[in-house]
């Protein structure tokens, strides 16, 4: 997983399934604020605050379609490059549907998709 997109493969009864969940977060930067009536007036700026809590809730969506995507499971690895995995990580020691749960996360590069069922497939073997 990353901040972009989720790859959940589900294995039951060597039996497998792939699921994607796209982020749909903003990336883009917003501009501007309003600007005065004068000419070379001074404008109001983009609070940073309202754009990082707005990115805030992006993320929280995002790892709560995950969750509820594998809230049946009882064994969990959690792959990616970067910090997203470190956010759901926490979200999943919250929930309750995880009690008891094995809860794995290694941090690897950009991988093909092969590359991650090979992966998924060796571990859980």
């Amino acid at each position: 997983m990353d901040s972009r997109l989720a790859i959940i493969l589900k294995i039951k009864d060597n039996v497998e399934s792939e699921v994607r969940i796209n982020a749909e977060l903003d990336s883009k930067h917003v501009k501007g604020g309003s600007g005065s009536s004068t000419p070379y007036g001074a404008q109001d700026a983009v609070s940073d605050t309202k754009v990082l809590e707005r990115r805030k809730h992006q993320i929280s969506r995002y790892n709560k379609k995950i969750l509820n995507e594998i809230k049946d499971t009882r064994e969990v690895l959690l792959i990616g490059p970067g910090e997203a995995k470190k956010k759901l990580q926490q979200d999943l020691k919250v929930d309750h549907h995880f009690k008891g749960s094995v809860l794995v996360t290694e941090t690897l590069d950009k991988l093909t998709d092969n590359q991650i069922r090979a992966r998924i497939r060796d571990f859980f073997k």
